[in-house]
């Protein structure tokens, strides 16, 4: 196991870094592996760049579960971390133990034996779980043990990266019933004991609870007594608030577990009167009736005792079902009466209440009449500007045209006259520019009145000379 472990991490350096390059390593990796202790009065630039090195090596290789020993992922032993670097032709670093000091003194790397003694679990937590009981004893005995045996370091950055991943990936589920905050530890190892760089020891699960008890507000409880046996529960908290085991959540416990067992049966149950079966009719078509009889006899039996763990197991579920009803209903109700307080508080303020709203509805149909007189003195003023704008007389407007008529038919005449060559009107051609739009109703205009003239005007006794017949040039220019 150690070997494929150094075999392991010496891939992982080689693909990660250039200066562990298996085949093609850089001169620096001698300097690096020789004891640079010395360099610290001499070149403190080199001893601190060869220990920021090696500290960033470290860190790396643990985050990616290249680095540990034989119990924990987290964590390694000191006497066998030089072999875990060991190197053909170079051997082991020489100064690993000054970078260990200065990780440290920076608080990454913290001994087991300090560990156990900040992170302590609740006094609920006792040496009669097995789980407990196997582990706490390890630990302290690697801990407590003969003074000139290994000290065993925990990765802080790794303990707090991989605890911070399990809070931000229960906050980010969807949470479907009140239960869901509430696992066993098996439950709890098959959800966050795997992770995408590095798989967690039983070890290692207890380092992360002790954590996230005593920084992130999980609660951890053992003794909890469950089908069968007695289990290690956690609970992670809501919001801003520190997780509690209750009565309650034991009791939860034990229906969840007593619902797991029941479907374990059910299925061997299952399992086991199919194989009955195929057995049964074996016999048969060997024509082995005893052996047939038997097997269908064992057959109805196991059915008969699946038939009461299917309904004992309908049962619980059904509990269990009401019970996470009525805890959503909890939630309901807290919702509602919290939603009730708030619009209290708001309806209770000063600026809303009936005799401001009344008070601002009267301020609002003010501010309409208002606008509405405004609106009336403008109409009222436009009417009497246009009041006061005279009137103008229509026959002298029909008079003024008349006159401007003539003017026009007088200037045509004129230009036909002055001219001394004109090709016949009706050869014009279409290129010809057509006639003036307002030439054409003035003319119109000249005929309708004319045409009024004669219709109002009596017929006169004495017979009207006859009119010289017009010139072809002025019939067609009137036309």
């Amino acid at each position: 196991m150690a070997a494929r472990k150094r075999s392991a991490l010496q891939a992982y350096l080689s693909q990660q870094y250039i200066d562990f390059d298996l085949d093609h390593p850089t001169q620096r990796l001698n300097s690096l592996y020789a004891d640079f202790s010395k360099l610290l009065v001499l070149n403190p630039y080199g001893y601190n760049a060869n220990v920021s090195y090696w500290r960033s090596v470290i860190l790396d290789c643990n985050a990616h579960g290249v680095l540990g020993n034989a119990d924990y992922r987290l964590a390694f032993d000191m006497d066998e971390l030089g072999s875990h670097f060991l190197r053909p032709g170079l051997g082991k670093p020489l100064a690993l133990s000054c970078v260990v000091n200065s990780m440290v003194e920076n608080k990454e790397l913290v001994t087991m034996r300090d560990f156990m003694t900040l992170y302590q679990l609740p006094n609920e937590i006792s040496s009669s779980t097995w789980w407990w009981s196997s582990i706490s004893q390890w630990l302290w005995s690697r801990s407590n043990g003969n003074p000139t045996s290994s000290e065993t370091y925990i990765v802080m950055p790794t303990l707090k990266s991989i605890a911070k991943h399990i809070v931000q990936s229960y906050a980010n589920q969807t949470v479907t019933h009140a239960t869901t905050s509430l696992m066993t530890l098996p439950e709890f190892r098959a959800r966050y004991g795997q992770l995408d760089t590095i798989d967690l020891t039983d070890a290692d699960i207890w380092l992360l609870l002790r954590y996230l008890n005593a920084e992130m507000g999980v609660a951890v409880a053992d003794n909890v007594k469950g089908y069968g046996t007695e289990y290690v529960v956690v609970k992670f908290p809501a919001k801003d608030e520190k997780a509690e085991i209750t009565q309650h959540d034991r009791a939860l416990v034990s229906m969840k577990t007593t619902c797991h067992a029941l479907k374990v049966q059910v299925d061997e149950l299952q399992t086991k009167a199919e194989e009955l079966a195929t057995m049964a009719h074996e016999h048969y078509r060997a024509k082995r009736k005893a052996q047939a009889l038997y097997a269908h006899k064992r057959k109805k039996h196991i059915m008969e005792i699946l038939d009461r763990r299917l309904r004992s197991l309908e049962t619980m579920e059904m509990m269990l079902l009401k019970i996470e009803t009525s805890q959503n209903d909890l939630q309901v109700v807290r919702a509602f009466n919290m939603g009730a307080d708030a619009l209290q508080s708001i309806l209770s303020k000063e600026d809303l209440s009936l005799a401001t709203v009344d008070e601002a509805m009267f301020k609002v149909q003010k501010a309409f009449e208002d606008q509405k007189e405004v609106e009336d003195a403008i109409v009222m003023g436009t009417e009497e500007a246009n009041n006061r704008v005279p009137e103008l007389d229509d026959d002298e407007l029909e008079k003024e045209l008349e006159d401007l008529q003539r003017e026009e038919m007088a200037a045509q005449q004129q230009q036909l006259l002055s001219s001394p060559s004109r090709p016949p009107l009706r050869q014009v051609t279409q290129s010809a520019p057509p006639p003036d739009r307002s030439e054409s109703e003035l003319a119109r205009i000249n005929n309708l009145f004319q045409q009024l003239r004669k219709t109002d005007t009596p017929p006169s006794t004495t017979p009207r000379l006859q009119q010289p017949q017009q010139q072809p040039e002025q019939k067609m220019l009137a036309e």
